[in-house]
C-alpha cells in the first residue's frame, strides 16, 4: 500500500519478455498511488511498442509524480493523463514527433529534462509555456561528439 516506484530496463536480448511481464504484474497488483514511473528499452522498443502504452494507462500509476522514458521510439499520448500530477519528467532517447499538436500541459512540473530527443522547436516552447512553475529544465544533445549541445537553467 505503500506509494509505488518502478524502475524497468526492458532489453530484449537480455531480459526483454520477463522484465516486461513483471512490469506488468506488478502494475496489476498494485492499488496505487504511484510517485515513479521509469522505464528504459534496451533496443529502441522495437520489441514492447505496446506495453508501455498501457503500463501509462494502468489505474495503478494515476497521480503519478515523475515520469522517465529513456530509448523510447515515440512519447505515448497516454502520457496526456498524468499532466496535471507530474512534478518531475525526463524524457532521453524520445521523439515527440508523433506527438498531438497540443503540447502537454503540465502546471505541477518543477523539473523537466529532455536528452537527445528529436523535436521541433515550435513544439519545444510550447511545451515550456505549458511549464509555468517550472524551476529546472536540463537540455543536452549528445549525438555528435564533435560538437556536444548541453543547458541546463534553474
Amino acid at each position: 500500500s505503500s506509494p509505488l516506484n518502478v524502475e524497468g530496463c526492458v532489453d530484449p536480448v537480455v531480459h526483454g519478455v520477463p522484465a516486461a511481464r513483471e512490469i506488468s504484474r506488478i502494475l496489476s497488483l498494485h492499488p496505487g498511488p504511484a510517485r515513479r514511473f521509469s522505464v528504459s528499452y534496451g533496443d529502441r522498443q522495437s520489441v514492447f511498442p505496446a506495453n508501455l502504452g498501457g503500463w501509462l494507462r494502468s489505474p495503478a500509476l494515476d497521480k503519478l509524480q515523475e515520469l522517465q522514458l529513456d530509448n523510447v521510439t515515440s512519447v505515448p499520448e497516454s502520457a496526456l493523463r498524468f499532466s496535471s500530477t507530474l512534478r518531475v519528467a525526463t524524457f532521453s532517447n524520445c521523439s515527440f514527433h508523433h506527438f498531438p499538436s497540443c503540447p502537454l500541459q503540465l502546471p505541477l512540473l518543477k523539473q523537466l529534462g529532455l536528452v537527445n530527443i528529436i523535436i521541433s522547436e515550435s513544439y519545444l516552447h510550447a511545451l515550456l509555456a505549458a511549464c509555468p512553475a517550472l524551476q529546472s529544465l536540463l537540455v543536452r544533445c549528445d549525438w555528435d561528439p564533435w560538437f556536444p549541445l548541453s543547458a541546463e537553467i534553474s
